[in-house]
């Protein structure tokens, strides 16, 4: 073999076909320029507002000097919070949308390895977020030259951004070879990282231990003797795979005014990247789990592991039941077949989290941990019990929310990707009456979602106002404002990702864009109320929370709020976001048709009340006119 063969053979060996393909489509669209143009002015635009009072301070313009620190911060956090938000959506369809089209097999058919396949899968989902992390390097160099920024602590800022991004892609690539669709790809996730940060908070909330307890410091002793804690402190460990935790920290040094609060910070660049050493080995685990999955798991069947699980329990109920209580049954769910609701029946029934017994379960397990810790939280009867119960209602809020988004995006998107579409729409139904069967399952899952964050609202309605005597008035106006805005917040979540699916082809696409609308109308309220009221406590109620629903919540969960308060926020969100909600379901059902491509120029007419017209032909029976086909 000659030099030039072997070389050859290398460079065929080490080519990315995959890698090179998807930033060869990528570089085709305008729309990749555009999203970046977009992200960039949203990055700058936020620095500017959440860093304003440094970059252009009201008295001598020498005060800057050396305040580059929280500049640096401000923008740091912004690209963490933009990489937790955006890249998982961007990776949960990288290898399930092949599964989707059926288009996994042919890949295994080239020449490339499995291997090969989820590395470049996995580069052609990094490769673009590591390019908009690039754009922050201009704000970077601004706070660099207003000084107070040591280099080694940009040099760490910087590499844990870069370590965060490998860490959360392989994840989502991780779930995306595991899961059998996009939306559970997605969910898995975001549920993954929850798990890592801020989970073993609430493990240690619902254990009952203090940040000083035994075992944490035993923990935190081990990273700091290995080297491994970004900040010299025990309850760190508890944030081990989190990227941002040296910022946030700084942060609230600064916050609490401790001078030279970058010194507990300064370290050589070298135990920099060594202690980003947990998220890099997260990262090539999770490389190893997609490479044992994607083979295993090529073939988009589901395995209905907890339908399964949930038929075992049935039949050891069901034999308790007859054994002990004679055979009787509350809900019988059995046996039912669709009458004049198919499509509403199969969203309901056929899927694991659809019929009534296993959406009880389900909500049973979230809503048993929620009581526990809320009653932990509630024999204290301090602020510490009640921020930690705010805590937890606003994440389950979130969470609900980003549900019945996914739920709502993937109702048609699914449709499209199974090429079953062209059948539904095949279907004796219009288009209107498809879309409301459709939203059935969803609001059957906002009903699940919606129940512990109820019960939040209730736990803390009478931990506020129980206290001064007030429960009776205040606190069920309380609870009542809270329902009402937590149904209105879910209605157009579901509404939005409808409309933005009927809009986009894919499902990944989507997803992503009900993330990046809800995200930006969540950063609304923030925005203006830093704008118009920088001064403003973030303990005290402002009206311009209501042009945000992340706000609105925030007042619910952490603002004691007066009757005027509540009653303003129950008829401003109503109008607002109930609005909002209302009319994107109007749009919905006036343009569904067009959306899917179905022309409809006649009424609907159901099938029981269809009429036979008379037959024209003598040597047949007459058909009398007005006969009902059965």
């Amino acid at each position: 073999m000659t030099s030039r063969e072997a070389l050859s053979r290398l460079r065929v060996h080490f080519t990315l076909p995959l890698f090179v393909k998807d930033l060869t489509e990528a570089a085709s669209r305008r729309r990749t320029y555009v999203l970046r143009g977009v992200y960039a002015g949203i990055l700058f635009l936020l620095a500017l507002i959440f860093a304003r009072d440094v970059l252009f301070p009201a008295g001598d313009g020498f005060a800057v000097l050396g305040r580059g620190g929280k500049v640096y911060m401000t923008v740091m956090l912004i690209q963490f919070g933009g990489v937790y938000l955006f890249l998982p959506a961007f990776t949960a369809a990288a290898i399930t949308a092949e599964k989707e089209r059926n288009t996994l097999g042919l890949l295994f058919l080239t020449k490339l390895s499995p291997t090969k396949i989820v590395i470049e899968k996995y580069l052609g989902r990094v490769f673009p977020m590591l390019s908009l992390a690039l754009l922050s390097l201009p704000l970077l160099g601004v706070a660099y030259t207003l000084g107070g920024l040591d280099a080694p602590l940009l040099v760490e800022g910087f590499v844990r951004l870069v370590a965060t991004i490998l860490m959360i892609g392989a994840i989502g690539i991780a779930c995306s070879a595991w899961c059998r669709t996009t939306a559970g790809a997605f969910l898995l996730t975001y549920a993954i990282l929850a798990l890592l940060f801020p989970g073993p908070i609430f493990l240690v909330i619902s254990l009952g231990l203090q940040p000083n307890s035994h075992i944490i410091e035993v923990l935190g002793t081990i990273g700091s003797t290995l080297r491994l804690m970004p900040i010299d402190e025990p309850t760190a460990i508890i944030g081990i795979f989190f990227g941002p935790l040296p910022m946030i920290m700084w942060m609230d040094q600064l916050e609490r005014g401790m001078v030279g609060a970058t010194a507990f910070l300064a370290k050589p660049a070298w135990l920099a990247v060594w202690q980003t050493a947990p998220l890099l080995a997260m990262a090539f685990a999770s490389l190893v789990v997609a490479r044992l999955s994607i083979v295993r798991r090529a073939e988009a069947k589901s395995n209905r592991y907890l339908a399964r699980s949930f038929a075992r329990l049935d039949q050891s109920f069901r034999e308790l039941n007859t054994k002990y209580a004679k055979g009787i049954e509350i809900v019988k769910t059995g046996g039912a077949l669709p009458d004049d609701a198919p499509v509403a029946w199969r969203e309901t029934t056929k899927t694991t989290l659809g019929s009534f017994r296993y959406l009880v379960r389900v909500l049973l397990l979230v809503e048993v941990p929620v009581l526990l810790i809320g009653a932990t939280s509630a024999s204290s009867f301090d602020n510490s019990g009640i921020d930690s119960l705010g805590m937890i209602g606003g994440l389950l809020w979130l969470g609900g929310g980003l549900l019945a988004a996914v739920k709502g995006a993937g109702l048609f998107t699914a449709e499209r990707s199974r090429q079953s579409l062209d059948v539904l729409l095949t279907t004796p139904m219009t288009t209107r009456a498809i879309l409301r069967q459709k939203l059935a399952g969803v609001w059957r899952l906002i009903t699940v979602c919606a129940v512990p964050v109820a019960t939040t609202m209730l736990l803390l309605a009478y931990l506020r106002y129980s206290v001064v005597g007030s429960f009776l008035d205040l606190g069920v106006l309380y609870f009542i404002t809270a329902t009402v805005v937590l149904l209105t917040h879910f209605a157009l979540a579901a509404y939005l990702s409808t409309y933005i699916g009927l809009r986009l082809s894919t499902q990944s696409k989507a997803m992503l864009a009900s993330v990046a609308v809800l995200v930006g109308l969540c950063l609304t309220g923030p925005v203006l109320r830093l704008v118009i009221d920088p001064d403003a406590s973030n303990y005290r109620f402002s009206p311009l929370s209501i042009y945000s629903p992340a706000a609105v919540i925030g007042e619910l969960m952490w603002t004691k709020l007066d009757p005027g308060d509540l009653i303003y926020l129950l008829i401003a969100n109503s109008f607002v976001y109930g609005g909002m909600a209302l009319g994107l379901r109007v749009a919905c059902s006036l343009q569904i048709s067009q959306l899917l491509g179905r022309a409809e120029n006649e009424p609907y007419i159901p099938v029981e009340r269809r009429i036979i017209e008379p037959v024209l032909d003598f040597e047949s029976e007459p058909v009398e006119t007005g006969e009902l086909v059965r």
